[in-house]
């Protein structure tokens, strides 16, 4: 349903915009902060490479492949991608091709979007994707839910089954 604020997997996600054009980045702020995002903005990789390599941790980064030179977005992908927890990463671009296509699935970026980009489509993708990333247990989390499964099971008495 268009303006409805739909129900958000993580309360207030962070997210990184990158994009060379203010005007584009400004729009997609302030649409992603009226869905309850806390929004950093960034308009040059060397920009967006230092919010990365500082500490900063974003839930999603959603860049420009076309900045400041051709195919520089993948740049920022490729740091976001090295960040634990990895964010969610989005491309945007009105130039894709084969070859930087490709590039980009290698680096498992999680979304590909053609500009003029669908706004709704995007807000759809990245909660579905930030959806998913919920639903992924690191290893530590599985590992104690399994620990608590066992002391669970193992608590039973010898004589007693569970029946579903």
């Amino acid at each position: 349903m268009p303006g409805k604020v739909a129900e958000r997997p993580l309360r207030n996600p962070r997210m990184l915009i990158v994009d060379d054009e203010e005007s584009i980045t400004r729009t997609m702020q302030m649409m992603f902060e009226e869905r309850g995002f806390r929004v950093q903005t960034a308009f040059s990789c060397s920009q967006a490479l230092s919010a990365l390599r500082n500490g900063h941790h974003y839930d999603a980064v959603i860049t420009d492949l076309n900045m400041e030179a051709p195919d520089i977005g993948l740049e920022v992908a490729r740091a976001a991608k090295q960040v634990r927890p990895a964010p969610v990463v989005v491309v945007c671009t009105g130039y894709a091709n084969l070859e930087n296509a490709r590039i980009a699935l290698d680096m498992h970026v999680d979304y590909l979007a053609t500009k003029p980009v669908d706004l709704d489509q995007l807000f759809m993708a990245v909660d579905r994707l930030l959806e998913r990333r919920q639903d992924l247990p690191s290893v530590p989390a599985r590992q104690r839910a399994r620990a608590r499964h066992n002391d669970v099971s193992g608590s039973r008495s010898s004589g007693s089954k569970r029946h579903d």
